[in-house]
């Protein structure tokens, strides 16, 4: 069962902006839970942001990774012991919002 992280950015008062952001659609790989897989849905700066059609893109990504479909957007990443999974993700995807401007 996935998981879900959506990132969006906030004005001068803490109000989320209304376009651009991402959600991820997390999980683990491996029965061990060594490794996760991210699959990203980045919503255009230009779009109004929606939890529901980012998540249903990143489903979308993580379903055609799981069959061998399309790798494009999808991140595997290390476990990091004594992290939550929605911790170990932020831990290495944070920079990369950053340097897209989105976080």
């Amino acid at each position: 069962m996935p998981t879900y992280i959506h990132y969006r950015k906030y004005d001068h008062n803490l109000q989320p902006m209304p376009k651009g952001g991402a959600t991820l659609c997390i999980e683990y790989v491996d029965a061990l839970r060594e490794t996760i897989v991210v699959a990203v849905s980045e919503c255009s700066k230009h779009d109004n942001f929606s939890r529901k059609v980012g998540r249903d893109n990143a489903d979308m990504r993580m379903e055609r990774y799981r069959n061998g479909e399309d790798p494009r957007f999808v991140y595997l990443l290390p476990r990091v012991k004594g992290m939550g999974i929605k911790e170990n993700v932020s831990f290495f995807m944070s920079p990369y919002f950053r340097e897209k401007d989105m976080g």
